[in-house]
C-alpha cells in the first residue's frame, strides 16, 4: 500500500511533463533572447565600425573631392564671365553714355507718333538696367543706375507727350461723325496711347476705347470744357522705384504696367498752331464742387480697365492710388472700375508671393545640356537648353505671350515676373511665406552641384526636407529607384529611408559610401556615359540651371 501511495497518478505525470516542457521552453527563449542580443550587439558594433571606416575613407579623399569641385565651378564661372564680356551689349553702367544718348534724342525734332514709338522701343534699355540694379551691391553705383533708369523713362514720356500733342493739334481734322469728337488708339508692344478730344462740348457721360479695353467717365463740369483726355498705358514701370511704400511693394507687386490718366487743355487747332506743349487742366473734385453752380451729383472722374491679357491675376487686383473710391471688379469681364477725385497715374497690384509655397518640384535631365524643371504648385515647366529657357504651362491666361518662346534665363524670369508669375524667391520672401529655412551656404552649394549634374541626373523634392534640421537638405535622386540623399556642409550620404517610409531616419544606405560632395556621391551610381555627360556640360547651361534653382 505504501508503494501505491508513492505511485504518480496519470494526471500528476502529465502535469510534471508539462512543467518540464515549459521549463525547457523558458530556457530556450532565454537562450534565443541572449543570442539575439548578442547578434544585435555585434551588428551594432559592425555598423559603427563600417560607419567609422566610411568616415575615414571620406576624410582621406575629402581634400581631393573639394578641390576637384572647386576647379569645376571655377572653370564654369570663368567661361561664363568671358561669355558675358563678349556678348556685344553696351556698358549701361557708363552714365555718360546713357546721358549722351538721351541728350541726342531730346534734340531730335521728330514728333510723328509712329517714329516716336519706334524710338521709344529702341530706348527701352531699361530691362537691362533692371538686371544690373538687382545685381549691384555698391549703393553709389546703384544710385547711378537708378538715375539712368529714371532719365530714360522720363525722355520716353516726354517724347510720347510731344507726339500726343501733335495728334491733338489736328483733332478737328479727324472728327468722328458718330461722336462728333476725336478719339484714337495707338499701340505697340510696349505702349498703348488713348486720346480723346472734346470738340462738341456737350453733356457727355464717358467713352470706351474698345481696342484698348479702357474707359473713362467725366463729371458734368468737364464735359463742357475745352479739354482732352489721355490714357497712356505702359508695360514698364518706373513709378514703383521712386515710391515712398504708400503700398507695401514687398508684399504686393505692380502687375499689368502703369496707367497714366490725364486731362489737358485742348491745344489750339491746326489753323492756329502754337508750340506751347500739352498743358495739364487743373481739376479736382473739391474745386469742381465749389465752382460748378449746377453742383454735379458726383464730381469724381471714373475709369475702367480691362485687365491686360499679358498679365496673370490670381486674385481680385488692388489699385495703388491715393484716395481711390468705389472700386468694383467684374470677374467675368476681367474689368476693374473705380472713381477718384482727380486725374493721376495708377497701377494694379497683386500679392507678390501668391504662387508660393510650391507643392513640389522636379529637375530632370533630357539630353546633353538640356533639362526640364517642373513646379507642380504653379503648374508650370521650364525647359532649359544651353543658356536658353522656355516656359510651358496648361494655364494660358495671362501667359500666352511668353509660352513656348526660347529666352535667356534673365529675360524669361523678368517676363514671368511681369506677367504675375512670381516663383522666384528673394531676401524678403520669408517675411510673407512660411518656408522651410535652410543654411544658405549649404543650399547654394547644393544648387551649384545640381547644375553641374543636370545633364545626366534627376532631382526631386522630399517631404522629409522639413524633418532634417536647417543645417541639412534632403532630396530625392534616382539610384535604380528614387532614393533619399542627405546633404550637409561636411558630408553627403544616401539614406536607408525612402519617401514612403513611416518615419524619418538618418541611417545611411548599407550599399553606399560617404562623400564630401554631391558630385562625387552621385558619380558612384552613374553609368560611364552619364558621368561623361556631366563632365562635358556647357558653362552656359550650368549657369542657367544654377540661376533658376
Amino acid at each position: 500500500s505504501s508503494k501505491k501511495g508513492h505511485k504518480l497518478t496519470k494526471a500528476q505525470r502529465a502535469r510534471q511533463q508539462q512543467e518540464e516542457e515549459e521549463r525547457k521552453l523558458r530556457e530556450e527563449d532565454a537562450r534565443l533572447q541572449a543570442e539575439r542580443q548578442e547578434q544585435e550587439r555585434l551588428r551594432r558594433e559592425q555598423k559603427e565600425r563600417e560607419v567609422r571606416r566610411l568616415e575615414l575613407k571620406d576624410e582621406e579623399r575629402r581634400d581631393g573631392e573639394l578641390e576637384e569641385l572647386r576647379l569645376l565651378l571655377q572653370e564654369n564661372q570663368e567661361k561664363w564671365e568671358r561669355y558675358m564680356r563678349c556678348d556685344g551689349t553696351p556698358d549701361l553702367t557708363e552714365r555718360r553714355h546713357v546721358n549722351t544718348y538721351i541728350s541726342l534724342w531730346r534734340d531730335d525734332p521728330e514728333v510723328n507718333i509712329s517714329q516716336v514709338l519706334q524710338q521709344c522701343s529702341c530706348a527701352l534699355l531699361t530691362e537691362e538696367l533692371e538686371v544690373l540694379l538687382e545685381e549691384v551691391s555698391d549703393p553709389e553705383e546703384a544710385e547711378k543706375l537708378q538715375e539712368s533708369f529714371v532719365n530714360l523713362q522720363e525722355i520716353i514720356h516726354l517724347k510720347l507727350n510731344l507726339a500726343a500733342e501733335e495728334i491733338l493739334k489736328a483733332a478737328n481734322k479727324n472728327i468722328d461723325p458718330e461722336t462728333e469728337n476725336m478719339q484714337t488708339v495707338i499701340t505697340d508692344d510696349n505702349v498703348t496711347l488713348c486720346l480723346w478730344a472734346n470738340l462738341r462740348k456737350r453733356m457727355f457721360k464717358g467713352f470706351h476705347f474698345e481696342k484698348a479695353g479702357l474707359s473713362f467717365e467725366l463729371p458734368k463740369s468737364l464735359a463742357v470744357k475745352d479739354v482732352a483726355i489721355g490714357i497712356l498705358h505702359t508695360r514698364y514701370d518706373h513709378l514703383s522705384m521712386g515710391s515712398d511704400e504708400v503700398v507695401d511693394l514687398l508684399k504686393y507687386s505692380p502687375l499689368g504696367g502703369v496707367f497714366y490718366y490725364g486731362v489737358f487743355h485742348l491745344p489750339p487747332q491746326a489753323h492756329l498752331i502754337v508750340d506751347s506743349g500739352l498743358k495739364a487742366f487743373p481739376y479736382t473734385a473739391e474745386t469742381s464742387s465749389s465752382d460748378d453752380s449746377e453742383a454735379p451729383s458726383d464730381p469724381h472722374v471714373g475709369v475702367s480697365v480691362t485687365l491686360p491679357d499679358w498679365a496673370r491675376f490670381l486674385k481680385t487686383p488692388k489699385v495703388a492710388l491715393w484716395d481711390a473710391a468705389d472700386l468694383t471688379y467684374q470677374e467675368t469681364e476681367a474689368k476693374v472700375s473705380f472713381r477718384m477725385p482727380s486725374f493721376r497715374p495708377f497701377v494694379l497690384m497683386q500679392e507678390t508671393y501668391a504662387n508660393l509655397p510650391f507643392q513640389s518640384w522636379e529637375l530632370r535631365a533630357l539630353s546633353d545640356n538640356s533639362a526640364l524643371f517642373s513646379i507642380s504648385g504653379a503648374l508650370l515647366h521650364l525647359s532649359i537648353t544651353e543658356n536658353l529657357c522656355m516656359l510651358q504651362s496648361d494655364q494660358r491666361k495671362g501667359l500666352a505671350h511668353i509660352l513656348g518662346r526660347w529666352m535667356s534665363r534673365a529675360a524669361l524670369q523678368r517676363a514671368m515676373t511681369k506677367a504675375g508669375l512670381h516663383i522666384f524667391v528673394n531676401e524678403h520672401t520669408d517675411r510673407y511665406v512660411h518656408t522651410c529655412r535652410k543654411n544658405p551656404t549649404t543650399e547654394h552649394a547644393a544648387y551649384q552641384q545640381m547644375a553641374l549634374l543636370a545633364s545626366a541626373c534627376a532631382f526631386s523634392w522630399s517631404k522629409w526636407n522639413t524633418q532634417c534640421g536647417d543645417e541639412h537638405l534632403v532630396m530625392q535622386v534616382p539610384a535604380g529607384r528614387w532614393s533619399l540623399y542627405l546633404l550637409g556642409a561636411q558630408r553627403v550620404q544616401r539614406l536607408e529611408a525612402t519617401e514612403n517610409s513611416e518615419t524619418f531616419s538618418l541611417d545611411h544606405h548599407p550599399d553606399s559610401e560617404f562623400h564630401s560632395t554631391l558630385v562625387h556621391m552621385l558619380r558612384d551610381t552613374m553609368s560611364p556615359d552619364g558621368a561623361a555627360r556631366t563632365r562635358e556640360s556647357g558653362y552656359r547651361f550650368v549657369e542657367a540651371v544654377q540661376s533658376l534653382l
